[in-house]
């Protein structure tokens, strides 16, 4: 890593000390998911304004309380209506030899008017960066960036409440946390082909936003995106994504005014509608959903996303429900919540992803498919079956796949090689677990894997390193000669 500059030094103590509370899109310097995720390396910039391998321009040395105030230092400097200051940027933050080039950060606009246009250089130096709360709360009704901009900060124009029009540069690839947040006067933009990614709570209640068109070129929305957008009608999700956050149109006009049943935007089956407004009256249009007998996804199908099937019905004795997911499902959130399912079959890409996929959910049979080989993090926490089967094809069962769920017996086949850290922690009713000799490695955490497992036992061959794991944790152990002795 390259030696800090003054500026990447103060930015560091200004990060710790001004990082947002989030939640949702109410409160005036909260954010909406993960705090400065403008400033990760997963935004997806090939530049940055600091040594320390952040893609985005950063909070002022001079902010140290929280709030989108900017107070002018030594190195700040202004230029008609902007405070800015001198600052450089890597063409790849990653490399320790890569190049920095010196440019312009603006990190607070200063003016009034109700038309702004950024410059595209100041003192013959490019304008490339634009620092977090840069133009928060001020009363333009458009702002204009040039195309010389590689970045923009989070929160930039959150509470811009008479903005009606935004030029945003082509080479930007990243909408930041709360860019536009409760830009309430916004009615439609237009986002820059080549965009990556848009990240939390960027359109998060832009109560005027009807249309909005999502170039093909992104890959990742994250959570509320576009939450409280009450009027936010004209949507469609690009074929290509690859991840969606939670709630990215929760309290949208296309989703307040869907039909009930199943309801897809394009290859993203969002969500079932269930009829009723009381947590009674969606009892018997859950009770529907599971009379099918078994929901089968449309062919194409890319992402299930998360609360597509959530009930929060308190009644018991709900009949369960087969799910067929196809072959083209990459990615699933927290889908399926609170129903009875029947069968379900997880493919490759579905099994490996990160994140509950059954929270709340009772599961009679979940069916890998052959090509399964990683079991994702948390892919089992807080659900309710009886015997889970892994297959011989998996290699690795990551992180918390089991914590805290109400599985009674496991049976991990020959050929797992690696058990992640917690993996059967907090399961109050697990039984039995066949652990193969196959399985060489168990992640190390502040705990053992089955911390809270009281009545576990652990199945395997003498000499394995699940033996020796038993005994190092005083986990009950039985010996058997192998998998074919193994019986639920």
């Amino acid at each position: 890593m390259k030696k800090l500059n003054k500026i990447a030094a103060a930015v560091m103590m200004s990060m710790v000390l001004s990082v947002c509370s989030l939640s949702g899109c109410s409160g005036s310097s909260d954010g909406t998911g993960n705090a400065g995720a403008s400033n990760t390396a997963n935004s997806g910039q090939n530049s940055t304004v600091s040594d320390i391998g952040q893609n985005s321009a950063v909070s002022s040395p001079a902010v140290s309380d929280g709030s989108s105030e900017q107070v002018a230092s030594d190195s700040d400097l202004v230029f008609e209506d902007f405070l800015y200051e001198k600052s450089y940027y890597y063409d790849d933050p990653e490399a320790d030899d890569s190049p920095s080039h010196e440019c312009i950060m603006i990190r607070k606009y200063l003016g009034n008017s109700p038309i702004v246009t950024v410059p595209d250089d100041i003192e013959g130096i490019k304008v490339c960066l634009i620092d977090n709360n840069a133009f928060e709360g001020s009363q333009a009704e458009e702002i204009v960036f040039p195309d010389s901009i590689i970045d923009i900060g989070y929160a930039c124009m959150r509470d811009c409440t008479n903005l009606k029009e935004v030029t945003l540069p082509k080479s930007l690839k990243t909408i930041t946390t709360e860019m536009f947040k409760r830009c309430t006067s916004l009615k439609s933009i237009e986002l820059p082909e080549g965009l990556k990614l848009i990240e939390d709570g960027a359109f998060c209640g832009c109560e005027a936003l009807e249309d909005i068109k999502i170039p093909e070129s992104v890959t990742e929305i994250q959570s509320w995106a576009f939450q409280d957008c009450t009027s936010l009608k004209n949507f469609m999700f690009p074929s290509k994504l690859e991840v969606l956050g939670d709630d990215v149109l929760f309290n949208t006009a296309i989703l307040n005014e869907a039909p009930y049943g199943e309801n897809y935007i394009g290859n993203v089956f969002y969500c079932y509608k269930f009829e009723g407004l009381l947590r009674d009256d969606k009892y018997e249009s859950v009770k529907k959903l599971a009379e099918q007998g078994k929901f089968t996804f449309r062919d194409g199908t890319r992402i299930i996303a998360t609360y597509a099937f959530y009930n929060d019905s308190t009644k018991e004795g709900l009949p369960a429900c087969d799910f067929e997911i196809p072959d083209s499902v990459i990615y699933i959130g927290s889908a399926f919540s609170y129903i009875n399912i029947g069968t379900i079959n997880i493919n490759a890409s579905v099994a490996k992803s990160v994140g509950i996929k059954f929270d709340g959910c009772t599961v009679k049979e979940i069916k890998f498919d052959e090509n399964v080989t990683e079991i994702g993090e948390s892919f089992f926490s807080n659900s309710d079956i009886e015997n889970v089967e892994i297959p011989s094809s998996v290699r690795k069962i990551n992180e918390s796949a089991f914590n805290i769920s109400r599985i009674k017996n496991i049976f991990i086949h020959e050929g797992t090689e690696y058990i992640g850290q917690l993996a059967f922690t907090s399961c109050e009713k697990l039984e039995k677990v066949y652990i193969p000799s196959t399985v060489k490695e168990f992640g190390e955490g502040y705990t053992y894997s089955f911390d809270g497992s009281p009545n576990a036992v652990i199945y395997t061959t003498a000499g394995s390193e699940a033996e020796k794991y038993a005994q190092q944790y005083n986990i009950p152990c039985k010996i058997i000669a192998g998998e074919e002795e193994f019986k639920f």
